[in-house]
């Protein structure tokens, strides 16, 4: 027959500052996380053209290297504590020990936040691909109208493949959103089996109209022409 020990049965006392710890470390994680979720979020196009420019972001990368190794001191010190605890010859580890590291922590945290409300949520030296190939498209409708008269109107006979290229790179990787938020709302939106097309129209004269027309598929320009 078995006996159990109604010692070993009982669940060890967790001290308050064990617990304390562990909410700080959950603090430190929720921290990273929202940071993660803030990162992430698809920027804002950015174009040449743009006259204002950005203020230079702040570096997040030394305030989460900061969390991170507080947090790493915190558990080794829970850790030493446990093992202490188990083995009565080890030295017992000083009481302040993990308050101050807690204060350290809560530090930290209160850095990387206020970085995040400065810095657009954005980690110095990462940039998503997209961004990174978008193309810079024009300053606005009317800068576009102006290139596409330069091209099309401009005599050269060769003026549609001009056209073609310098459009399909000023464009690149756009999504409709990009198109919507630099060129407003087009004139004619059209559903076609190969995509959407958003056509930018206006009179050339008094007979005739002229368009821009964009073609996007799977949320991406793919085609850009012109019609007049």
């Amino acid at each position: 027959m078995f006996r159990v020990n109604p010692q070993s049965a009982t669940p060890a006392r967790v001290s308050a500052t064990t617990v304390i710890a562990c909410v700080a470390l959950a603090l430190s994680g929720c921290a990273v996380g929202i940071l993660l979720g803030r990162w992430t979020a698809t920027p804002a196009p950015v174009s040449e053209h743009t006259v204002e420019t950005s203020a230079p972001q702040a570096d997040l990368r030394p305030a989460i290297a900061e969390i991170q190794r507080t947090s790493e001191t915190i558990l080794q010190s829970i850790q030493a504590r446990g093992s202490a605890r188990q083995v009565t010859s080890s030295p017992a580890e000083s009481p302040g020990v993990i308050p101050d590291n807690i204060d350290r922590l809560t530090a930290a945290i209160e850095t990387l936040n206020t970085l995040l409300q400065g810095n657009g949520a954005r980690v110095a030296g990462r940039t998503s691909s997209i961004e990174k190939w978008r193309g810079p498209g024009y300053a606005s409708l009317d800068a576009l109208w102006q290139r596409v008269h330069q091209i099309a109107r401009g005599g050269d006979d060769n003026w549609s493949e001009k056209f073609d290229s310098e459009m399909r790179q000023a464009h690149l990787a756009w999504t409709r959103d990009d198109l919507f938020e630099r060129y407003g709302a087009p004139t004619v939106l059209n559903a076609k089996d190969r995509g959407l097309e958003l056509s930018y129209q206006r009179k050339h004269d008094e007979e005739s109209i002229e368009s821009i027309v964009f073609l996007v598929a799977d949320d991406l320009v793919v085609y850009v022409y012109f019609d007049g």
